[in-house]
């Protein structure tokens, strides 16, 4: 963006401070006649080159916040953690929730998000550097959160331990958009997850919760986005599939579950808050959070090919990168960059306690899962309904 004046006359500016002028490239005065610079005490210095001051780019009077679930895996289980899932995950997805909130942050710099850290599950290396990454890297406010009352409290007032329905402090600065990453289960969003299935935790966020955010704590035309499981369905008979008779006729509208999404968390959140609410009807899928199998092979052959071994032991390649393993083919150039942007992508991330953390976050946007079948893989729009 430029800017060009013309002007037929005089110029006359009177400053009654200092009157400074900052160029990222060059400043050119050029005159038809002369140049005269005058000093009336000290004269006029030359040479001394001063840092601009910064323009704050932050907006103001406006709140992001995300809300990233606890960890909770088989993994992880033991007598003092029954709440942990049945459902084993690799070292890469334990922290699937903070680096897709990580991500978030990353595209989005100029904001700085308020990050919201439901803590059970996670341990102290962990937490201290997502906590470094989210101050330091990106300029957020790290938060950490013991119950789902808490994410209401910081959401209405600004303050996780503030039990009132709204505050100063938020209502100077209201909320343009709030996210939620973690699990969900029908008419709730998961932020703990027991070993049945279900959130009976002081994490749940179910209905009653959702009553409970002011909606004076929203700015007009905010919006909330929930990377939960199944958000925008209020019917829990729909698990699997939308059809009542998997086996039968699938065009028969009578073999169809009503999705009810007047129940859903979805809409009980839009209705609440005035929000529009965008949720999902399936599913959510995080596996490709950090890395997606192809990246693996194509990393495990290349590493295989450096130490000259003649095979690839592991289960989860194809043949795709067999010619890499034969030490007279050449390398093509995309290749050798993909390598070399892999082998970047790898030295950033770090082993914390079992589980791999990389301050970029995510690589990999969240997805539609493949059930329940029958609904829509894209996230459905919820406009609040008149009560």
């Amino acid at each position: 963006m430029g800017k060009e004046t013309y002007v037929g006359g005089d110029i006359i500016e009177t400053t009654g401070g200092n009157n400074l002028a900052y160029a990222k490239e060059n400043i050119v005065n050029s005159s038809g006649e002369h140049v005269a610079q005058k000093g009336k005490e000290s004269g006029v210095t030359y040479g001394e080159r001063k840092e601009a001051p910064k323009i704050e780019t932050e907006k103001t009077g406006e709140a992001y916040i995300i809300v990233v679930g606890t960890q909770s895996h088989r993994s992880d289980a033991s007598a003092s953690k029954p709440w942990n899932l049945f459902r084993e995950v690799g070292e890469g997805s334990k922290l699937m929730f903070v680096h897709q909130a990580l991500r978030r942050m990353r595209l989005n710099k100029a904001i700085k998000f308020d990050f919201l850290l439901c803590v059970r599950g996670y341990t102290d290396k962990q937490k201290k550097a997502i906590k470094d990454a989210v101050e330091n890297l990106y300029g957020g406010k790290y938060v950490e959160v013991t119950s789902a009352q808490q994410v209401i409290n910081y959401i209405n007032t600004a303050d996780e331990n503030n039990k009132a329905s709204i505050a100063k402090a938020r209502t100077e600065k209201k909320i343009k958009q709030l996210l939620f990453y973690s699990h969900g289960v029908v008419g709730e969003i998961s932020l703990g997850l027991t070993p049945a299935g279900m959130d009976v935790t002081e994490y749940s966020f179910e209905k009653e919760e959702a009553a409970k955010l002011n909606k004076e704590a929203f700015l007009g035309g905010t919006n909330i986005y929930l990377f939960s499981c199944r958000a925008g369905i209020g019917n829990s008979d729909i698990d699997r599939t939308i059809y009542i008779d998997k086996d039968g006729n699938k065009a028969d509208p009578n073999n169809r579950y009503n999705i009810l999404s007047s129940e859903s968390i979805a809409q009980k959140i839009a209705n609440s808050t005035g929000a529009t609410v965008y949720g999902y009807l399936r599913r959510t899928d995080y596996e490709k959070t950090l890395f997606t199998n192809d990246e693996l092979c194509f990393s495990d052959y290349m590493k295989a090919r450096a130490k000259q071994q003649q095979e690839v032991k592991n289960k989860r390649c194809s043949s795709t990168y067999q010619h890499l393993l034969d030490q007279d083919y050449k390398l093509k150039e995309e290749e050798v960059t993909r390598w070399k942007a892999w082998q970047d992508i790898e030295s950033n991330m770090k082993k914390i306690d079992d589980a791999w953390f990389d301050p970029d976050g995510a690589r990999h946007n969240v997805e539609a899962a493949p059930s329940p079948e029958g609904v829509p893989a894209e996230m459905k729009t919820f406009i609040p309904q008149k009560q």
